[in-house]
């Protein structure tokens, strides 16, 4: 028992150890809640296009951007009438776009939803791991325009630009329905993740949340540790 006294503290502090780095990964990325007017290496997020397997980050943001008149990261003139764009929709309110109206071609975005405008190859939005570890991803592709018949999107996820889950995997996007992504990973620091929406064709709004996975065997030296010193405390008593 003196062995065990003496070793709580030793278990307590290699738990901190091995939590310490992971608390400060262990907070929630989130494709909505994250939105930013920044688009640079800074920003853990980034939103472009994919051509050829490279991405290429948009140069252009605007408050009351194209088509919905809400905050928009896009080539050149995010005022303009163009695509490729992301949204999102930072009204309070759901928007709903007459079809052909203001050319929005009847496009809904919930309130605080991100939205991806058509484009042939592939809008995306980057994520890029910071630290190595296990992360847990949750993620859905929705078809939210109507227009011009069944323009079908194509959602993907990439790691480091190699495909993990879409339409080779799991089929096209049909209209008005929702595809799901819930795995968890083993990601390397400076990993990417790429959220696509293939394929000139409808608006698709994506969320996308990743959170990191605290490592077990620090959980479990923390957990010793902290029983330790309490049976040691029950013993004095």
């Amino acid at each position: 028992m003196k062995v065990f006294k003496f070793l709580s503290p030793i278990l307590l502090m290699l738990g901190l150890a091995g939590i310490t780095p992971l608390s400060n990964a262990a907070a929630i990325w989130d494709l909505s809640n994250d939105f930013s007017p920044n688009n640079d290496v800074t920003n853990v997020w980034q939103y472009g296009t994919i051509d050829t397997g490279s991405f290429n980050a948009f140069n252009s943001y605007s408050s009351v951007g194209y088509p919905l008149n809400v905050a928009s990261h896009c080539n050149t003139n995010c005022t303009t009438v163009q695509d490729p764009n992301i949204s999102k929709n930072d009204s309070g309110s759901t928007i709903v776009s007459s079809l052909f109206s203001n050319n929005a071609f009847g496009i809904t975005a919930f309130d605080q939803a991100v939205i991806f405008g058509p484009y042939p190859s592939g809008v995306a939005a980057q994520w890029t791991a910071t630290m190595s570890g296990i992360y847990q991803i949750d993620a859905f592709f929705q078809d939210v325009q109507d227009c011009c018949q069944d323009r079908t999107p194509f959602g993907e996820i990439l790691l480091n630009h190699v495909s993990l889950f879409g339409p080779t995997l799991v089929g096209t996007l049909v209209a008005n329905t929702t595809l799901d992504y819930n795995d968890t990973l083993n990601l390397n620091a400076g990993d990417t993740l790429h959220f696509v929406v293939n394929g000139g064709y409808d608006s698709t709004q994506v969320s996308a949340t990743i959170q990191s996975v605290p490592e077990p065997t620090a959980i479990a030296l923390f957990a010793l540790g902290l029983f330790g010193l309490g049976f040691a405390r029950r013993r004095q008593a």
